[in-house]
């Protein structure tokens, strides 16, 4: 898989069980975000961490969105 920008390239494989007993193996990221160290008072939808993307705040997959962007 080689259309990833390099912070999303995945690096293992998720390995999962189908019902019929068949494995499915699933390219795997661990993207390395900066962690959103300023002020937030909203909502995080069930306390999810909040990335600091360029100095904006959103959530990791906003984050890994605008990584794909700037990658065109």
């Amino acid at each position: 898989m080689t259309d990833c920008p390099a912070q999303v390239m995945p690096d293992s494989l998720e390995i999962l069980r189908l019902p019929s007993g068949d494995e499915v193996h699933i390219p795997k990221a661990r993207p390395a975000l900066r962690q959103w160290t300023g002020e937030f008072e909203g909502d995080t939808c069930g306390n999810k961490p909040l990335a600091d993307m360029d100095g904006e705040l959103m959530f990791a997959e906003l984050a890994t969105l605008r990584l794909f962007h700037k990658d065109g």
